[in-house]
Order: structure tokens, then C-alpha cells, then sequence
């Protein structure tokens, strides 16, 4: 079975009568095709659909008590195959937020966060989809060169490709911009984004996990501590005054965050260590407890397979089907 999708645009915008369009599609066809002819027997199913690029002036209402996901804030071509994929990261940017609040984890104002996150999203998908929509008009043009058209679409695909996977959704929405002082110290973290993967070991038994695989969408905030090397004398000073910090809740032992962000999360946070020292030369009784949970209780305590000597906090709410990412640069006390 074949399909085709072919551009009837025409500037008599009266409805046409379906023998005619259906006529009129058939021949467009084997007009682009030419010099290549194409016939059927049957023809199984087929529909016209007037394309609208479309967003909503608002994603909720002023109280943030009515929230709108999907196709009722974005419309679009289904060229790029992102309407679905949008949906869903949608819903559940949304989902993760009204949860939150609900169990009284986080502040009310998160959820104004929902659209000044996801407006972005659906600006550039509209963006993208016009190109697209751009791309496969011009090959319904019979005079069209198609060498060079295939060009301009995979040209467009390759502008597109990290947002059309879904792993480079940037989110700027809870007011941490200004906390990363020097971007320059974390070239390979950047803010709002999603974190790459990497492996890990475990300090306890050696074994090998990726970073993603140790942070479940369970619901959890996350503070992953990158202290660099613990054998050292200021790394292993730092570190235990941000574990110190993590274990007491207190937004004045916790300077490098925002005071809205530290009623009631840090108490629900899952405090997680990446640090880059040999297992031989650290013991893990050694490290701050508030690292020490999981089902063995040394779940929480991981080794770079890569080293780093940079001191970062990144604190993190992970999901599913996309995990957002804010980088923070630990100030040195």
C-alpha cells in the first residue's frame, strides 16, 4: 500500500464536489511524478483537510484553576509527526506540576511555569512545521527541482532534529536563570536542558549503572552533587557542607537556591553523589548520610566513570517520556 499526501491549494476557495477533488488529486500525482506514470485499481481510503496553523493566547486562566494541553493550544500539519509527541510532553509538563502542589511539595506559582514552558515548545513546532509544509509544497510543484528540494528537506530536518526527538526541550520557567554565575566552569551541563547520560559506578559493589537509568520517574525531586575529587581537602570540605545543608532543610544553609524553591522541596529531595575519586581511597561511612537511601542504602552514592573536578549541583524533577533539567553552580563557602 502506498500513500500520498499531495497539495491541492488553489485560489478558488469554494468546496469542490468529492468526484472532483478525488480527479483533480489523482492527476497532481501523476504530474509530479511525470516522467514516471502511476496507476490503481483501488483506492482505499482517502480525505482532504484544510491545514491550520494555530496557538492559543492563553495556556490556563488567570487563577491557574483551567489548563488547555495538545491540540487545543497548538494546530498543526501533521508533516512533522510532533503532534502527538507534543501532546504528550503537554500533559505531562502539566501533570507533574499539579501533582506536586497538590501533595503540598511545591509552591503554587510552579504551575505558572506550565506555559512560560511549553509556549516556547509549540512556537517552535509551528516554526517547523511551516517548513516542512514549505519543503513538501514545493515537490508538489511539477516544474520542481527535486534534487534540490530533497536538499532544502533534509536541510530542515537537520535544523529541527534535536527538538523533533524530544531531547532538547528548554525549560526556563522556575527562576533559575540567573543562579549559574559561570557558565563557562560546566561547558558540558547547560541550563534547562535535559542532562546527557553517562555511566556510573556504584561505590558499594562496582557495579555500572547510566545516570538515567538511577533517576526513576517516581515523583522525586533530585539534588545530584558532583563534588570532583573527595580526597582533596576543598572538595571534601564542600561536599559536607552541602550535605549538611541537603539533611537540614534550611533555606539559609542553601544560598545557591531561590526562596521559593525551598519551601517544602529540599525536605522531599533524593540527594544523589557523583564524585571522582578511586573506591579505594574513600570510604563510604566517610560521606554525608543524607546520600545514604535505596533499597541497600548506598543507592544514593555514585563514582564518575569519566573524572570531574568541577563542584555542581543540579537539581532536577525527572519523568518518563522527557526529563527537564536545571544546572546550578555551587557557590564556594
Amino acid at each position: 500500500m502506498a500513500r500520498f499526501y499531495v497539495d491541492i491549494s488553489s485560489s478558488n476557495s469554494r468546496p469542490q464536489d468529492p468526484t472532483t477533488l478525488f480527479n483533480d488529486m489523482v492527476s497532481r500525482i501523476r504530474g509530479i511524478l511525470k516522467p514516471y506514470q502511476i496507476d490503481f485499481e483501488l483506492c482505499d481510503w482517502w480525505s482532504s483537510y484544510r491545514i491550520k496553523q494555530q496557538l492559543a493566547t492563553r495556556f490556563s486562566d488567570p487563577k491557574c484553576c483551567v489548563f488547555l494541553v495538545g491540540d487545543a493550544i497548538h494546530t498543526h500539519s501533521p508533516k512533522a509527526g510532533q503532534g502527538m509527541n507534543a501532546s504528550i510532553q503537554d500533559a505531562w509538563n502539566l501533570g507533574w506540576k499539579l501533582a506536586t502542589c497538590i501533595k503540598g511539595r511545591g509552591y503554587p506559582a510552579l504551575l505558572t511555569s506550565y506555559e512560560t514552558e511549553r509556549r516556547p515548545v509549540a512556537q517552535r513546532l509551528l516554526s517547523f512545521d511551516k517548513k516542512m509544509l514549505g519543503c513538501f509544497r514545493s515537490f508538489c510543484k511539477e516544474e520542481s527541482n527535486g534534487v534540490e528540494k530533497e536538499k532544502d528537506l533534509e536541510e530542515t530536518i537537520k535544523e529541527e532534529h534535536s527538538s523533533a526527538s524530544g531531547i532538547e526541550v528548554v525549560y526556563r520557567g522556575l527562576g533559575f536563570e540567573s543562579i549559574l554565575e559561570a557558565p563557562e566552569a560546566a561547558p558540558c551541563i547547560r541550563l534547562g536542558y535535559r542532562i546527557g547520560d553517562f555511566n556510573v559506578i556504584r561505590h558499594a559493589d562496582g557495579y555500572v549503572h547510566s545516570l538515567h537509568h538511577i533517576l526513576p520517574a517516581n515523583g522525586k525531586w533530585r539534588a545530584i552533587v558532583f563534588p570532583g575529587d573527595i580526597t582533596q581537602k576543598e572538595p571534601k570540605r564542600r561536599l559536607r557542607h552541602v550535605g549538611s545543608a541537603l539533611s537540614q532543610d534550611d533555606p539559609d544553609e542553601l544560598p545557591f537556591l531561590p526562596n521559593s524553591l525551598t519551601m517544602g522541596v529540599i525536605a522531599q529531595c533524593e540527594a544523589i553523589l557523583i564524585h571522582a575519586s578511586s573506591r579505594d581511597e574513600v570510604k563510604p561511612l566517610d560521606l554525608p548520610v543524607v546520600f545514604r537511601h535505596g533499597a541497600n542504602l548506598w543507592d544514593g552514592i555514585m563514582i564518575e566513570c569519566l573524572r570531574m573536578i568541577l563542584v555542581l549541583l543540579i537539581l532536577t524533577y525527572t519523568f518518563r517520556y522527557m526529563r527537564s533539567w536545571v544546572s546550578l553552580r555551587l557557590r564556594a563557602v
